[in-house]
């Protein structure tokens, strides 16, 4: 999401992202996002680029326990 002030207010737009493009992805959480593994390299070659600003900790979800 995006937002702009306006005269007439502040405007917003959501601008497809890396979430929309791979199925079975969605963000749990403010700042933890689920990944299938078979989109493990897109999402670790886009964190590795911001590695200076941010800090990346993966885990590996082994079963779902409801």
């Amino acid at each position: 999401m995006y937002s702009w002030k306006t005269k007439t207010g502040i405007k917003q737009r959501r601008k497809p992202g890396l979430l929309d493009q791979c199925v079975g992805a969605e963000a749990v959480a403010d700042s933890a996002i689920f990944v299938p593994g078979e989109y493990r390299g897109e999402f670790d070659s886009l964190f590795s680029s911001y590695q200076d600003i941010i800090a990346v900790r993966v885990f590996e979800v082994l079963e779902e326990v409801v």
